[in-house]
């Protein structure tokens, strides 16, 4: 593999680099340019060729034996005994009934998928550098032409493609009795849906996606990496409002509709002050910001901490918990980002 490498160095020059795009207004793009040096995930640079080699790897063994190999298809196991879809950074699934192996990326305007069927022996290697682009989709398009006749049961979509979805316009007052905010009961995480003009927002997963009604229940992401549909479930009038997500390839995810908190400027600055942690070896500083509350310290986020519940905030993608003693006097949170959980921050 002779064009490729982990990018230790931001500054080193690539030939044939191919820079990463975010779609912006009609036709026009921003784009995204990385100033930091990487060696986990997101800094490999590579090739469609290269790849091709990685991956014939898995039928030959040349590269670290065949022990090596069968341990990266071994599936992780929760303590409950459930097994999980997901190797040692390879995810394990089935697409129309045949087995496939593969892993997906996307970092600032880049998106890639590698899909193999080993079985049949054939794999898709697909890389892109625009952040709309959906490569995992485009993927199963080639398997489908080049595996016909060779699958077992037709796929199961999430719902209807965007080409084939047929659109509706909601009045205005059916989509703000959906705008507000949704939480994970189990997880505590947070999504938020709001209105621009006759046009649902979704602020989730640290972006914010535009929605188009397939029914008055049911609404289509457009513009996602992956496949993505809402839904909402109205219960008994006792009982919140259900928004379940369901994304290409994950879980479904359900969420209740509830009242944010809103704090007065007073009570945030209980909140202010500087917070570290040993782990990282990193001091964190809050303060107040035209009444609202921020992390002020070096390449902090622009955007305040949204109050959630009771010492509870997000900040797009975080999750923030305030934590306190037996007196209820505020000694430090916990920081919640993603793969990242539970990072402790004591205040000083």
């Amino acid at each position: 593999m002779k064009n490729s490498h982990f990018h230790d160095d931001y500054r080193m020059l690539i030939k044939n680099r191919a820079s990463g795009y975010f779609s912006a207004e009609k036709d026009k793009y921003k784009n995204f340019i990385s100033t930091f040096d990487c060696v986990g995930s997101g800094g490999l640079f590579t090739s469609v060729e290269d790849l091709f080699l990685w991956d014939q790897n898995f039928y030959h063994h040349k590269v670290g034996g065949k022990d090596l190999i069968d341990l990266m298809h071994t599936k992780g196991k929760l303590n409950s005994g459930e097994e999980l879809d997901y190797a040692f950074a390879l995810g394990i699934g089935k697409y129309k009934g045949l087995k496939t192996v593969g892993h997906g990326g996307a970092l600032g305007g880049y998106r890639s998928t590698l899909v193999r069927f080993p079985e049949q022996n054939f794999s898709v290697i697909c890389l892109s550098n625009l952040s709309s682009f959906n490569p995992s989709k485009l993927a199963r398009q080639v398997a489908d032409i080049y595996l016909a006749g060779q699958f077992k049961k037709e796929a199961e979509p999430v719902s209807k493609p965007a080409e084939k979805a047929k659109f509706i316009e909601l009045p205005k007052k059916k989509l703000q009795g959906k705008v507000g905010a949704y939480i994970d009961p189990k997880t505590g995480a947070v999504r938020t849906l709001g209105l621009r003009g006759r046009t649902l927002i979704l602020e989730a997963f640290g972006e914010r996606f535009t929605l188009a009604a397939v029914s008055e229940t049911e609404f289509q992401v457009l513009k996602a990496p992956v496949e993505m549909v809402i839904k909402f479930e109205k219960q008994k009038k006792s009982k919140p409002m259900l928004m379940h997500i369901h994304r290409e390839g994950e879980k479904s995810e359900t969420y209740e509709f509830f009242k944010l908190v809103k704090p007065t400027p007073e009570k945030l600055k209980e909140y202010t002050g500087d917070y570290h942690s040993d782990e990282l070896q990193v001091t964190f500083r809050l303060a107040i910001k035209e009444g609202k509350l921020h992390f002020v310290h070096k390449n902090a986020p622009e955007s305040p901490l949204q109050p959630t519940l009771k010492d509870k905030f997000t900040e797009r993608g975080y999750r923030i918990n305030f934590i306190r003693d037996k007196e209820k006097k505020l000694t430090g949170f916990t920081l919640d980002a993603g793969r990242v959980k539970n990072l402790r921050f004591d205040k000083i």
